[in-house]
């Protein structure tokens, strides 16, 4: 009885998981599409970065701006608000 109690928690849990994935969007932009304040904060942040590519995340209301780059021949993604606040480096 515990065991099917455990593995039905787990079934709902992995349902809201998915759930909350379908609302987000990835759409890949070009540079121009990149508000100016995340181009500055990324410009600031990352001078000697190569190769940029954007990409605009959406997850309902929140908008984020991601940057996958070269610095010194690794890879690197970097993460920006609209406003151009860094949220975080992968």
């Amino acid at each position: 009885m515990k065991k099917t109690i455990v593995y039905m928690a787990l079934f709902v849990a992995g349902l809201s998981f998915t759930a909350c994935k379908e609302n987000k969007t990835e759409t890949d932009i070009t540079e121009a599409d990149v508000p100016v304040a995340v181009k500055d904060a990324f410009t600031a942040k990352y001078p000697a970065a190569a190769e940029v590519k954007w990409e605009k995340e959406t997850e309902g209301a929140k908008v984020c701006y991601e940057a996958e780059f070269k610095v010194e021949n690794k890879e690197k993604e970097a993460f920006f608000d609209e406003a151009g606040a860094f949220i975080k480096e992968e």
